[in-house]
């Protein structure tokens, strides 16, 4: 049996995100997805590591793939504090596996729209912009999850609660600032406003909306080892029988 690796986890869910768009925007154009526990990530990623060579540097890869052979980048991300799961993602280039590799897998095609990238409540998509030529990859909230918006949305306006609509504002307009997913809050702000004039008229005031949807720059990795990860869960173990343990504070993760 391989040695247990350990490799790099991002913490942050937008830049995990990201650098999956920036994989499949290069090249990437199948993948396998899902979620391990913590403690057997380390051997996972060697497995994964030794079978698709995951850790070739960008000329060496580059070779492969002039060479006719796939290559791969295989993500990881921890949710939250204390979250005993990973959640991982590898991503495979056009191009041959070595002999007896991949074979096995059930690879999805990200254009395919019953196989596309989903993290949580968003899917990775190609779509264009209002400011944009030609099409390009960018995240939005799947369909279940924007027709949930709007159908609280709507609900809430009719039955006049109001602290649940302003709920739903702020976690909307806080939401990564991903192309697509700003197109769709447009859209729920136009659905507002037509909606509160439809079924309160203009004697309510309405709660304001923010101005803008931010954006989201170019980010850098942000993350820790899986040994890093191990020890916080450990800490956290000792810290509920009554130990002091707050070292690990440096590692930070979405709100």
């Amino acid at each position: 049996m391989d040695k247990p690796s350990n490799p790099f986890v991002f913490t942050k869910k937008t830049i995990f995100m990201q650098r999956i768009s920036d994989a499949v925007a290069s090249g990437s154009t199948r993948y396998i997805q899902g979620v391990i526990p913590v403690e057997k990530a380390g051997f996972f990623a060697s497995k994964i590591y030794s079978r698709y060579d995951c850790q070739t540097s960008g000329v060496q890869a580059l070779r492969k793939r002039k060479a006719g052979f796939a290559t791969a980048k295989l993500y990881f991300w921890h949710p939250k504090r204390g979250d005993l799961n990973l959640h991982w993602i590898l991503l495979v280039s056009d191009g041959k596996f070595a002999e007896g590799v991949g074979g096995d897998e059930k690879w999805r095609d990200p254009k395919v729209d019953k196989q596309r990238i989903a993290v949580t409540n968003y899917q990775l998509v190609r779509v264009v912009t209002e400011y944009d030529t030609k099409p390009r990859w960018t995240w939005r909230y799947t369909r279940a999850s924007y027709d949930g918006f709007r159908l609280a949305i709507v609900n809430s306006i009719r039955v006049k609660n109001d602290e649940q609509l302003r709920q739903l504002i702020h976690s909307l307009w806080r939401s990564a600032g991903f192309a697509g997913v700003r197109e769709q809050v447009k859209k729920i702000g136009e659905l507002i406003r037509e909606e509160w004039k439809r079924s309160r008229g203009s004697k309510e005031g309405m709660p304001e909306l923010p101005k803008a949807h931010g954006y989201v720059r170019r980010l850098k990795d942000k993350g820790v080892t899986l040994r890093a990860i191990k020890i916080q869960l450990e800490k956290m173990a000792v810290f509920t029988l009554g130990a002091d343990s707050d070292e690990d504070d440096e590692i930070l993760y979405d709100d």
